[in-house]
């Protein structure tokens, strides 16, 4: 008697709950249309919190205004297939970055490191240049040096560059749990529920997005895409919201600012010790760019430009790049992502560098 109470109760809560899904999604596609998207799952990793899930095609908006299409390769990078080998005969160049050197809301053929492929063997005549866009979104400075450290064993390159975005590598780097700074050096560490909010963050995101049929159901159901985002928002507040310091640069403390150069400074000695030309991109947020209250002194790109320069890295200031511009609104998609315009100045600057420098080209200029 007792076991079929509790089947009846089982039964009762079920069907209720199958009822109210679908008079959700009878009244969200009727009066409340949601935008289906076909996701892309992360994927544990002890070391980075998470990677993107290999072998995978995506077509969503994610935190962009624009409906994009995202697909990893066997290393669950968004590119193409790779050999792990290459001729001398050409260079081949990759980039790590976060989502903005991804290319969130922009196809990859669009992204400033696709650009730049696209003008260089334009202008030396022939296919010499090859890149890897290894960028993934999400991704603080700490996380992509780590990966980075599997993707210099996995791909043979020449010239390695590191998008650093501005907007949130510092909030990135102080809620990634990966390095602690402790007198001055930069210590590894193993990232978890104690000290990464971002670890928090992204088991829970981890955790549904593997649920079975949570693809299925956000390509399909309305009412599946109306509680991902607002779970995923309620997730952000509560795990990382709180933690995230100021974007304006002359908010941001010393400490963090100390901590993400020895970040920077790790990932260009694990270049070097490769023989890989390191490159610093730095690219400005929409926040900053046009903000004229910003003192010179308190400007972190330019003491970065002199703190790497100093190392002998060379260092990209998009900043400057993007100044030039006469539409500097253009620059950006709504959601503070570049657009296809942004994409395209980052692309020219970088052969503008490339073709001065004849360290990066080498004999290939000459070709």
């Amino acid at each position: 008697m007792f076991l079929k109470k509790v089947f009846l109760a089982i039964l009762l809560i079920t069907t209720s709950l199958v009822v109210a899904f679908a008079i959700s999604e009878i009244f969200l596609r009727n009066f409340l249309p949601q935008e289906l998207i076909t996701p892309i799952p992360a994927k544990k990793d002890k070391e980075i919190i998470y990677t993107l899930r290999p072998n995978t095609k995506a077509y969503l908006r994610g935190t962009s205004v624009r409906w994009y299409n995202l697909s990893t390769n066997s290393f669950g990078i968004r590119d193409k297939e790779y050999s792990t080998e290459k001729s001398d005969s050409f260079l081949r160049v990759v980039l790590v970055g976060d989502s903005i050197s991804m290319g969130e809301g922009v196809e990859i053929e669009e992204t400033f490191i696709k650009k730049f492929e696209e003008i260089a063997n334009l202008n030396l005549k022939k296919q010499n240049i090859e890149t890897i866009n290894a960028a993934i979104r999400g991704y603080g400075n700490d996380q992509e040096t780590i990966f980075y450290k599997r993707i210099a064993k996995k791909y043979k390159h020449d010239v390695a560059i590191l998008g650093f975005f501005e907007g949130n590598d510092f909030d990135d780097n102080a809620n990634g749990g990966i390095f602690e700074l402790k007198n001055d050096r930069l210590i590894q560490t193993i990232p978890d529920k104690y000290n990464s909010p971002k670890f928090r963050y992204y088991s829970k995101q981890i955790f549904l997005q593997n649920l079975p049929f949570y693809q299925m159901f956000l390509e399909n159901s309305h009412c599946a895409n109306f509680l991902r985002a607002r779970i995923s928002r309620l997730l952000f507040r509560v795990t990382l919201e709180k933690n995230t310091v100021n974007r304006m640069i002359n908010k941001i403390s010393e400490k963090n600012i100390l901590k993400t150069f020895r970040i920077l400074e790790e990932w260009v000695i694990l270049c070097k010790k490769k023989d890989i030309v390191p490159i610093i991109m730095y690219i400005p947020d929409m926040v900053n760019i046009s903000n004229e209250n910003i003192d010179d002194s308190r400007r972190i790109d330019l003491r970065y430009e002199k703190l790497l320069t100093d190392m002998n890295v060379i260092f990209i200031n998009g900043r400057t790049a993007f100044m030039k511009e006469k539409n500097i609104a253009a620059i950006y998609l709504e959601d503070g992502h570049l657009s296809p315009f942004g994409h395209e100045v980052l692309g020219e600057k970088l052969w503008e560098i490339f073709s001065a420098n004849s360290m990066l080209l080498g004999e290939i200029i000459s070709t």
